[in-house]
């Protein structure tokens, strides 16, 4: 699996209030009898983080941008990219989170033809991944 960078031209940009998830629970819980509670572990070693966002709308151009950057260097979403946390703004390494459509689409308003103005919405769910950011 590669790493790659996010679409070169395109600002890292998200909407917010859009930004909702945290920490996956980890926890493996299992009975033990009636009488005792339940037993909790950790399942790994490590627990990703999962966010749902919205980008900032985007012009045809930028929206083009992406999808050439979905289909060609992140590969349907099999590679990882270098994105911002969405809370804390550091660097780290996210997956696309598997999903059908794997993001969403929303034209706001009408286009005008000729213009390129900023009026698609991309979002999606991103996993963190236990990846140092290449440098």
């Amino acid at each position: 699996m590669a790493i790659v960078d996010w679409p070169a031209g395109l600002a890292i940009c998200f909407m917010p209030a859009s930004v909702q998830g945290g920490l996956r629970d980890n926890r493996y819980s299992f009975e033990t009898d009636d009488k005792m509670p339940p037993i909790e572990r950790p399942a790994t070693s490590w627990a990703p983080e999962v966010y749902s966002l919205t980008l900032a709308p985007m012009s045809r151009t930028e929206f083009e941008a992406f999808q050439k950057w979905y289909r060609g260097p992140l590969a349907y979403g099999v590679n990882s990219f270098v994105f911002p946390h969405p809370v804390t703004r550091v660097d780290m390494v996210w997956k696309i989170v598997k999903a059908d459509p794997p993001y969403h689409v929303r034209r706001l308003g009408r286009i005008p033809a000729g213009t390129d103005l900023r009026r698609i919405e991309v979002g999606f769910s991103i996993m963190s991944l236990p990846l140092s950011v290449p440098v």
